[in-house]
């Protein structure tokens, strides 16, 4: 399976949609990687008016390995036909099982993407990532053995951070 584009000009009509004839996301490109050499799978487009990174046009998408494994990466477009693919690493990365169907939404100043996960954990579940640049700062919904937890888990090292806001943290006693 490859990712695609199809459109029309009037969507609320039931009509036959035109379709691209080649994959957006050639996996037989020199930059596909490791981890979407075999399949890719749903996409997702936001329209980022900002330009945040750079490009008007950015696709979350998972792929497959050769490996029993689904990963999510990114894309970038500046016309939506023609993508690139935005870092080297994929965005979600579980040490096992899928994460996959990428859809985006902004809440405030926060993008969330909620996915589809399973076999990582038992069973098959939905979570969500958020992040305020779509690239750092991932932070997903898990579930303890005793009880619900929020767990954190970043594309980058938040040591020095979460250091300098300890110093400033209030302890307090515990209750009585």
């Amino acid at each position: 399976m490859k990712v695609g584009i199809a459109y029309t000009d009037d969507p609320s009509s039931a009509k036959l949609w035109t379709r691209l004839p080649e994959p957006v996301l050639p996996r037989d490109q020199l930059d596909c990687r490791y981890w979407e050499e075999v399949t890719q799978y749903k996409s997702n487009i936001i329209d980022d008016k900002e330009r945040s990174l750079g490009y008007p046009f950015v696709m979350f998408y998972n792929g497959k390995p050769q490996a029993p494994y689904e990963r999510m990466g990114m894309a970038v477009s500046h016309d939506i036909k023609t993508r690139l693919r935005y870092g080297v690493e994929p965005v979600i990365h579980n040490p096992r099982g899928i994460a996959g169907d990428p859809q985006i939404t902004r809440i405030g100043d926060v993008w969330v993407m909620f996915y589809f996960g399973a076999f990582w954990k038992p069973g098959a579940f939905d979570s969500f990532a958020c992040s305020y640049d779509r690239v750092v700062d991932h932070f997903y919904f898990a579930v303890g053995d005793q009880r619900r937890v929020i767990a954190l888990a970043a594309s980058k090292d938040l040591n020095d951070q979460a250091k300098a806001k300890a110093k400033d943290a209030v302890t307090l006693p515990p209750e009585q």
